[in-house]
């Protein structure tokens, strides 16, 4: 019973070390790079890359747009614009149809990740706060219920107009001014004796 549990855990994982090694790629940064703690910039910087650094490239995600890759004894995730591997004996920019071309396979970031790699960081607790799995930026919608900017105060942004109009309370109607254009009323008329003529 014993050796048919070792057998089917044996069939089991070597399929994945099969495919870890065929997915483990030589490539070389274009420039100097962050290396990050996951598929995007909002993740922490696990070491900086100097430009023509030699690296190990075990995947990317879909869409090839990040690659996880290795360098010295650090592990993480760049860009896969400051990728270059070797395809058909010259170096080129990792792109999608490249990373096909020489067996570059798809490969998944999740918590499992980041706790075999990054359990000695000062951020390790934090996956919470770093986790999006929507895109770079989070799954959290950058606009407010009323649109990414309001450009209108409840009441507007200002109130042109006075309670008693808009020339003030010395000027209107329940003060002396004309019923309909609020201004002064002259000396001796109101808002029934019209204007007074000189």
């Amino acid at each position: 019973m014993r050796k048919f549990f070792l057998g089917v855990v044996v069939t089991l994982i070597m399929p994945l070390i099969a495919t870890a090694a065929i997915a483990q790629t030589t490539g070389y940064t274009t420039t100097t790079v962050h290396m990050r703690a996951g598929p995007g910039t909002n993740y922490p910087v696990v070491a900086t890359l100097p430009q023509d650094a030699t690296i190990e490239v075990y995947g990317c995600q879909a869409g090839y747009d990040w690659c996880d890759i290795s360098w010295n004894a650090a592990r993480g995730w760049i860009s896969s614009s400051y990728i270059l591997t070797v395809n058909n004996g010259k170096r080129t920019v990792l792109t999608p149809q490249v990373a096909v071309a020489i067996g570059i396979g798809v490969v998944v970031f999740n918590q499992i990740y980041w706790h075999n790699h990054y359990q000695h960081y000062p951020w390790y607790p934090y996956w919470n706060r770093y986790y999006h799995p929507y895109g770079p930026y989070g799954p959290y919608h950058p606009y407010h219920p009323y649109g990414p900017y309001h450009p209108y105060h409840p009441y507007h942004p200002y109130h042109p107009y006075h309670p008693y109009g808009p020339y003030g309370p010395l000027y209107g109607p329940h003060h002396g001014g004309h019923p309909h254009s609020g201004q002064p009323v002259p000396h001796g008329g109101g808002f029934h004796g019209g204007w007074h003529r000189h």
